[in-house]
């Protein structure tokens, strides 16, 4: 009986040791799930708070194009309409047919093409500013952190 009780007690042992050795690495497994679990809900928190942060970015710089634009169409809208003048650095043309005295020359105007091609500058102007000035953003913001 010794040796059935030997072998008994063997056995039992074996399979301690074994359960032991799959409950370890069943407990190893699971932590390194975890891990890997817990990185990637990071990485995506972070994905999805830049990409909050970009969407206000961009709703904040392009409600400053659309005001600049604005702004320009009512420039040229009150130009337009004689509300407001272009003062721009101009010689007056002499009129040719008069007698030479004050009051005798002709208004400054720029011409069509020059007038289209201001309001054409300061939009342009305007949305290149507008973007570097979003550009500069995204970069402190998003690229550099």
């Amino acid at each position: 009986m010794s040796r059935v009780t030997a072998i008994i007690s063997g056995l039992v042992i074996c399979i301690i040791i074994c359960l032991s050795w799959a409950v370890n690495h069943y407990r190893d497994n699971a932590i390194a799930y975890k891990e890997q679990r817990d990185k990637a809900t990071s990485t995506i928190a972070d994905m999805q708070k830049r990409q909050r942060d970009v969407a206000e970015l961009d709703a904040r710089y392009t409600k400053e194009l659309a005001d600049a634009n604005a702004t320009i169409e009512s420039l040229r809208a009150d130009v337009s309409a004689g509300r407001k003048r272009l003062q721009v650095a101009a010689t007056c043309a002499k009129s040719t047919t008069g007698a030479s005295g004050m009051g005798n020359g002709e208004s400054p105007r720029l011409t069509a093409d020059a007038e289209l091609n201001y309001y054409r500058l300061r939009s342009g102007i305007d949305r290149i500013t507008a973007q570097v000035n979003y550009l500069q953003e995204y970069i402190k913001t998003q690229c550099l952190n």
